[in-house]
């Protein structure tokens, strides 16, 4: 609920300027925290970021189990999350923060894969690569192209045998 609070105060900061010129007292005092508060709880305004990603997949991971989606259905339900926080994702990406969702992602993908030989890091990375660089250029676009044509699109650049490694 905290951090929650943090998120929210430095969203409600990026609105008016830029991430670099917010300062961690502004964003704790709007979050109504003080700051030893603030670094028991992240050590950076990156860490923010990083959190509010982290959400934002664990939500995708969340829905995905749910549902049990085909790969169609997979990759849409992460550009449909994603495009719920539009407003948000283009803030960070206005400034320069997308590249932590791919560090957030990395993580994220590799903690929930088996020990398995070389080829599926590889995989691994090529699967998570994919589905960030086709959300950049989505981001980049303004997010205009629905969740699901992008989807359609995204999986026939895959090959045939491909698996999803969220799921």
């Amino acid at each position: 609920m905290l951090c929650g609070y943090i998120i929210e105060a430095m969203f409600l900061l990026l609105k008016e300027k830029s991430f670099e010129d917010i300062r961690i007292c502004e964003i704790a005092k709007l979050a109504g925290v003080n700051r030893s508060t603030f670094y028991r709880h992240f050590h950076s305004r990156q860490d923010i970021t990083r959190l509010f990603y982290q959400r934002l997949l664990e939500s995708c991971f969340t829905e995905a189990h749910e549902k049990e989606p085909d790969n169609e259905e997979y990759l849409c339900l992460i550009f449909r999350i994603f495009k719920k926080e539009k407003e948000r994702l283009l803030l960070l990406d206005k400034n320069n923060l997308s590249f932590l969702l791919l560090e957030i992602m990395n993580a994220y993908f590799f903690a929930r894969k088996n020990n398995s030989p070389v080829r599926s890091e590889i995989h691994f990375y090529y699967h998570v690569g994919g589905i960030f660089n086709a959300f950049l250029w989505w981001l980049h676009e303004d997010m205009k192209t629905s969740p699901e044509i992008l989807a359609r699109v995204a999986l026939a650049a895959l090959p045939a045998d491909f698996t999803p490694l969220l799921l």
